[in-house]
């Protein structure tokens, strides 16, 4: 069974398996950021053909960075160096005003 939201706009489908292979590194990079549950938002920019990606945390925890960065090395192996900056900003040090527009695609 499909279901389709009443308000979506079809913009683009996926039209083959090897479309839907290559959204997989970056959909495992995600969920396995979201999983960790010191991140408190997930964002991204786009400037300059420069992808990057930006995970706040409640706190600096050096174990959950050292989770983080081999998450983005499992993504770059998966995508023969596809990459892209990666930005951890534990909260309690940094302030968010002080950080460019990002925009959060999660937040709890």
């Amino acid at each position: 069974m499909v279901v389709v939201s009443p308000r979506a706009t079809p913009s683009r489908a996926i039209s083959s398996s090897d479309e839907l292979r290559s959204l997989s590194p970056v959909i495992r990079l995600a969920t396995g950021l979201w999983s960790l549950p010191s991140v408190t938002k997930l964002g991204m920019t786009s400037e300059g053909g420069i992808f990057e990606v930006w995970v706040f945390l409640d706190r600096e925890d050096l174990a959950v960075e050292s989770v983080i960065s081999s998450l983005e090395r499992e993504y770059l192996n998966a995508t023969e160096g596809s990459g892209f900056d990666l930005h951890v900003i534990p909260l309690d040090q940094v302030d968010e005003d002080a950080l460019p527009p990002i925009q959060i695609v999660l937040e709890r």
